[in-house]
């Protein structure tokens, strides 16, 4: 037996027979824009108002997933890629000091709002 430094390779067709189909709750399209509308108001110009909008846009997205039978992690899901398509996302880490901090304010809101979903989630009357 001969001992080497490389990683194993699995063939892309075993990895492709194994791996779970993922598919997320469908989202209504209104309420999808008004999530988008409402995040990208609370980026722009943040207030306790627009924030508080927000809030309400989430929960109305959560109510509705919920209702349609979606689980918890589906509803974050859900909000995740919509915060990953405009560009908001998960903490990254740095990996020089030189680097200089990452950009805190979206890496919050992103927190925030799948906290918010998950509080929407587990109580109804939460707010």
């Amino acid at each position: 037996m001969r001992v080497t430094n490389e990683a194993p390779v699995t063939p892309a067709s075993v990895v492709g027979a194994h791996a779970p189909q993922v598919s997320r709750p469908a989202l209504d399209a209104d309420l999808r824009s008004r999530l988008l509308l409402r995040l990208d108001a609370a980026t722009a110009r943040p207030s306790a108002d627009a924030m508080a909008a927000l809030r309400s846009a989430v929960t109305d997205v959560v109510d509705h997933l919920k209702a349609d039978g979606a689980s918890a992690e589906e509803v974050v899901a859900v909000v995740d890629a919509l915060l990953r398509e405009r560009g908001l996302g998960p903490p990254t880490p740095v990996l020089h000091v030189e680097a200089g901090p990452a950009p805190q304010g979206g890496v919050v809101l992103y927190v925030r709002l799948l906290e918010w979903c998950v509080r929407a989630y587990q109580c109804d009357d939460w707010w």
